[in-house]
């Protein structure tokens, strides 16, 4: 989510560390057993990353 909110642009650089930080505090909290799905708005969390077709 970072790399796609940064996209390789210098205009960009803000957009992806904001987005890098959002999911770095998501991680935090998820390993203190304190994160709420839903609770942190991201890139990522706008998005599914599941491939139906996919075999797993």
């Amino acid at each position: 989510s970072a790399l796609k909110a940064w996209a390789g642009k210098n205009d960009s650089i803000k957009a992806g560390q904001d987005e890098l930080l959002k999911r770095a505090k998501a991680n935090g909290l998820a390993c203190q057993g304190k994160y709420t799905p839903g609770s942190i708005e991201s890139l990522a969390s706008r998005s599914s990353n599941l491939v139906p077709t996919h075999s797993y």
